[in-house]
This record gives structure tokens, sequence and C-alpha cells, in this order.
């Protein structure tokens, strides 16, 4: 509507509503003098929209601003940068997508706005600021600057430059070779990926005028050698004349700049943790502000050893003061035996990262154990066991479920995106091979499956939380949820139960790891099943747990020589029976319960290894006595008051073990908290364990 003041005759700003509307008025192609906005019934696809747009910039002189505005630099005698140019580029290829994406599809254009905002908000353009006489950083496909007189490359190592091309794509090479034939090309073709790198390598070698530094490093952060890249091998074979050379950080004390320099060497570390009050005797007047510093910043890392205030710890970790009761889970134990530290960052604090939606190792755990849930508890409704189905039987009906919770999982992640699912589709196969795998081996597994998902010191829970007194006035309240328990009922005697927990991987009992409580979660359990309020919750009369295993829910693929070997149907039976053999501990007097096979020496099912004289191997450690099975019970019992008592004292140093190779700081969510370096730090030795005999001997001594 046009503008008017109170006498009806045109308003002063009527001309410059006029001029802003004439840009929209070649973009939409029809006059917008009478219309009271935008019109709303006219729908536009991609392409008539993209052209639209590009009309809107023309009218607006867009492209000639732009230009104008990268030429400023020149006629100033500034260093010339294409950034304006390169963000109409960014824009044009923003634009072509849309095209792409929305050639045909007819939309209003309030629809129009959210996907244009959408698009938008994910461009960038990567800009190196010139500058002279200033050191520039910056990635190879990413810089535009031709006029350098140093160029310093870092990284030039097999594998990362150039990189090695992304696996991601679901066609192999002899797939993409037919589809090749076949007129069609995939954008992440290997080759073209590796021709790609080798490109970048060309522009990032030839782009300085001087002087070109290349640099490659021997190992990687955690040690693990590393071999240079194929163009430290090319430029050898075109200059034979260069030499390398070696770069060393050791500084020497008479070539020291600054006394901080002597901080980044290795033997200066570990020196003064040797000898941390005395100066060394070939000192200059330097390394006394050197130890100065560095006896701050000590002090500064021992504060993580020092205990906090057992009030404080009362409350931070349990419910009071005076009777604290400590509510915790397997998992959160085990961290403290992994690091003291880390448990008061998880469970005293309670930090934790960000929950994002997407589907991670977490979420897809979820889902196939809320799988298997309701294939058992489907089974319960119809009224059958798990010993009345065939392996096919098993199979169909874990699928039929599958294509039912896939669609409801979690506000629909499953079907997200295509990635999602085709992890779907994997998870689903997977564990149709898991049933199938398990049915067959139900004729020598008497146990029957009687409840998943078993819940204990929950709301609504069936079975009572496990209390565990840490000292008189203090225990521990567990509570947790046992993924399946099978039972064996006899007409004499008690109950036989098994306890299975699902992994999403191939996880194996360790003695060493046991006994210094980094593997408390089955004996926890089976500790669970040893209430004696447990057996009536269950419709039981007594409970005897023979055994707890780990099962892994996905299997690993074994390497093949030739395609008839990976096909080869017996191959592939005994390559499943393998990879979900179950892993843990169990009585050996109910052997012959958890394997009916007559004279079985090796297990199947279950992992054991016997003699010929029917007792197990020296490498079957799992397979215990009643005494030493009962004592594996009784060893978590221990562990867990000798961490209890630690708890209340406030004693939570930052004391990471180290096992082989193996460091809980591997996987830490909180090393940006503790910030240790894992060069230099002493790493916790865990205790070899102990025989029944060996540790009574070591309770006399120490008595």
């Amino acid at each position: 509507m046009p503008l008017s003041d109170s006498s009806g005759q045109p308003h002063a700003f009527e001309p410059v509503r006029l001029r802003l509307l004439q840009p929209f008025e070649s973009m939409l192609r029809q006059p917008m003098q009478a219309k009271k906005g935008l019109p709303k019934k006219q729908t536009w696809t991609g392409n008539s929209m993209s052209e639209a747009i590009r009309r809107l910039w023309t009218s607006l002189g867009v492209t000639r601003s732009l230009e104008d505005w990268d030429a400023h630099p020149l006629k100033e005698g500034l260093p010339h940068q294409d950034f304006h140019l390169r963000v109409l580029e960014t824009m044009e290829s923003l634009l072509d997508n849309l095209e792409m994406a929305f050639r045909e599809m007819p939309l209003p254009i309030h629809e129009w706005l959210p996907i244009m905002e959408s698009g938008m908000s994910h461009l960038s353009v990567g800009v190196v600021p010139p500058a002279l006489d200033q050191v520039m950083v910056g990635a190879v496909d990413r810089s535009r600057q031709s006029s350098l007189k140093t160029v310093i490359l870092l990284g030039l190592n097999e594998s990362v430059f150039p990189a090695r091309p992304s696996s991601q794509g679901l066609w192999d090479e002899t797939e993409r070779e037919a589809l090749e034939q076949e007129g069609i090309l995939l954008e992440t073709d290997p080759r073209i990926q590796l021709a790609l790198e080798r490109f970048l390598g060309y522009i990032a070698c030839t782009r300085p005028r001087k002087q070109l530094c290349l640099s490659h490093a021997r190992a990687s952060l955690s040690g693990q050698a590393l071999h240079p890249s194929v163009l430290i091998d090319h430029l050898r074979r075109l200059f034979p004349w260069l030499e390398v050379s070696t770069f060393d950080s050791r500084i020497l004390a008479d070539q020291a700049f600054h006394e901080r320099e002597l901080m980044v060497t290795r033997d200066f570390w570990k020196w003064r943790k040797d000898h941390p009050n005395v100066m060394p005797s070939h000192a200059d007047s330097r390394l006394g502000e050197s130890h100065k510093w560095l006896a701050g910043l000590t002090r500064s890392s021992e504060s993580f050893s020092e205990k906090i205030h057992p009030d404080l710890a009362a409350m931070l970790f349990g419910d009071s003061v005076s009777h604290p009761q400590i509510q915790t889970s397997v998992s959160r134990m085990e961290s403290f035996a992994e690091c003291p530290f880390r448990f008061f960052l998880h469970a005293g604090l309670r930090l934790k990262e960000r929950q994002t939606f997407e589907l991670d190792a977490r979420r897809m755990g979820i889902f196939q154990h809320h799988l298997l849930e309701s294939f058992h508890l489907t089974l319960q409704e119809e009224g059958k066991q798990w010993h009345d189905l065939t392996a096919g039987q098993g199979a169909e009906l874990l699928s039929h479920l599958a294509e039912q919770m896939i669609h409801d999982f979690d506000d629909g992640l499953l079907e997200d995106k295509a990635t999602n699912q085709l992890m779907a589709k994997a998870m689903t196969q997977g564990l149709r091979i898991f049933i199938e795998v398990l049915m067959g081996w139900m004729k020598h597994y008497p146990y029957e499956p009687r409840a998943v998902e078993l819940s204990f010191g929950q709301k609504d829970s069936l079975l009572p939380p496990w209390r565990l007194p840490i000292r008189q006035d203090a225990a521990f309240v567990f509570q947790g949820v046992i993924d399946r328990l099978d039972f064996l009922e006899r007409e004499n005697g008690p109950t036989l139960a098994v306890i299975i927990d699902y992994k999403s991987s191939l996880k194996k009992l360790d003695p060493t790891l046991s006994w210094n409580g980094l593997q408390l979660q089955l004996p926890v359990y089976l500790n669970v099943l040893r209430q004696p309020e447990v057996a009536s919750k269950l419709d039981q009369t007594s409970i005897r747990p023979t055994g707890a295993f780990f099962v892994p829910l996905k299997s690993a693929q074994e390497n093949c020589d030739t395609r008839d070997e990976a096909l080869d149907a017996h191959r592939v039976d005994q390559s499943h029976q393998s990879a979900y053999q179950h892993h843990g501990c169990f009585d050996m007097e109910a052997l012959q319960t958890l394997d009916t096979r007559p004279g079985s020496l090796k297990g199947t099912q279950i992992d054991y290894h016997l003699k010929k004289d029917g007792t197990p191997r020296k490498s079957s450690w799992q397979a215990m006595t009643r005494e030493d099975f009962e004592a594996f019970m009784n060893r978590s019992v221990e562990l867990l008051k000798r961490f209890g008592d630690r708890l209340l004292q406030g004693d939570i140093p930052v004391e990471p073990y180290r096992h082989g190779q193996m460091t809980p700081c591997q996987y830490c969510d909180y090393s940006s908290v503790c910030r240790i370096d894992t060069r230099t730090h002493s790493w916790r030795t865990l205790q070899p364990p102990q025989t029944p005999s060996e540790k009574e001997a070591s309770s006399s001594d120490q008595a």
C-alpha cells in the first residue's frame, strides 16, 4: 500500500519505499504496489527460487559491489585477498545445491525461509588473514596465498598427508568399477581422493618462492612408530642431494635462553621427580628461577592428591554426615578402582558430557537390550519358553519385533537418516544370528531364561538393593540391572542360577583386573543373588549361583584367504559360535548342568578347556572349584569395603593404573580436568592375583 500523510498526499518516505521494493519486484517478476506483502499462495520450485534469488542479486548489484570491495586493497597497496568473491562463490554453491535437492518441488515462500536459513547457517569461508612479517597457519586445501616466501609443511607422514581415502562408502572397488561401466560415477571414489591428495601436495610444495621446509614425525603421541609420507620419498628422488636433519627438543642448561625452556625436557622432569628438594650441582643462576617455578607447579599438581574432608566426602557420596548411605552402582565402583579422582568427578561432582541426539554406542546398546527384552516378554505372553523355539523361529520372531521397534525407538532416531537405517539393519541381522546360535546351544544348555532386564534397588524394582556395610555407621546401597537370569529348577536342592551380561563387543574376565577391583560386575551380581530375600521375590525356595558370563552381541569377522572360505557354511557356523561364546566364571561342580555334552573337554557355548583327567587347564582359571568360586565373590566384598573406607576418608587421588599398554586415561572423559602428563606420570601398578594359600600367608605376615 502506498504511504500517505494525513492530508492524503504521498508521504515523504514513499520514494524510499518504492526504491526498496524495486529489487523484489525484479525478483518476483510482478509489481508489489497493490500487495500487502509477498504472495503467499504462489509456490516456487528449487529452480525458480534460485533464479529469483540471482535476479535479486543482479538488481542489487551484489557482484559488482563485492568485486569493488576486493579491488580496494590493491588500490591502497595492500596484499590481495579474494575474500568477498569467495563469499559469492559459496552462496552460488548453496543455490546449486538448492536446485539439485528441490528441482521440481513446489513450496510456498514461508516454507522456503527455514530451508534457506538452515543452508546458510552451515556456510563457512576459510580465510587466513594476510600480513607482512608474520606467520600464517592454514590448511593446504583452504589456503589461497600465492606469494609466499617460506612454507613449512608439517605432518608429512603416511596416511596423514596424503590422507588415506575415506572408507565410509558402501561399495568396494570392484563394485565401483562395475557401476562406472554403467555410467554411474560415485563422488567418493578412492582413486579420485588419492589424486586430489597428490594435487594438494603439489600445490603445497610449489607455493613458496624461496624456501620449503618439510617435517614428519617419528612417532605419535602414544609412542606408535610413524612412517614418512610418499611425498618425502618422491622429493628425495627428484633432489637426491637433500639431507634430512633430525630435530632434538632437548636443551642443555648452558644453551637455554630462559629458565622455562628447561621445563620441556623429559630428563629434567625425571631428575626433578627423583630429587624434589635438591638443586643440580652444575646449575647456574637461571636454574634457581626454574626450580622456584617448577616447585610451584609441583605443588599445584600435588594438590590433586590431597584428601577432602571426611564430612564433605560423606555429603558428596552419601546422604548424611553421621550415617552415610552411599547410593552407587557397579560401574561407578569400577571407575574408583581405575582412578579415585575420576570417581570423584563423576559420582561426587557429577560432571558429564552434554548429550547429543545421535546414534552413538550407548544408544545402539540400549536398542539391542530393548529388542532382546521384547523377545523374552513376547514369549512369556505366548506361554512359551526359549527351549520351545527352533533357530529359525527365534530369528523370525526377533526380525518381526525389530521392525516394530525401529520405528518407535528414541523418537525415530533409527530412521533419521540413511546411515542410522543401515545401522539398524546391521544390528537386527547381528541379533538374528545371535538368537540362531543361542537356540542351537539350547539342547546342551538346560538352563531356561527366566528374567530379563531384572533391576534391583531402583524404583519399582522387583529385587531389593544390595546393602553392603562399610563400617558400623555407613554402607553401600547398590542398584543396577541384570541383563538376563537363567534358572535350572530341580526337585531336590536349590535352584541353580546363571547370570548373563550382554556386551557390545568381546569382553573376558582378566584375573589381574578382577583381583584389583576393575571387573566387579559379575561378582557383584552374584552377591545380589546370594541375598536371602531374593529367592522368595523370584518364586524360589532357595537359589545357588553357579556362574556369570559376559556375552558379546557383536560378532567379529574372521579374515579369510578366499571368497570360498568366507562363504563356507560350516566355517561360518563355527565362526559365529566362536564369536558369541560366553566368557566369565563358573562353579566346576555345576559344569555337567552348564554343558550336558558327554565327555566334553572344551566348551563351545561356555569358554573352558579341561585336561584329560577332567581338571581345568591353567589357562582356564575361570573354571573354579566351589571354594574358589565363593572366594571370588567374597573378594569383591572385601575390595568394596576397602574402597568405601577410602571414600569416606576423602581419599581421592589422581591415581590411574597401567596394565600392559592399557590405562584408563585412554578413554577418560575428564582428562581436561586432571590434566596429568602421561609421559611423566607415575602409574599405579596392579597387584598380581593371589592363591588362597598366598593370601593366608600375606594375612599372617601383616598380622
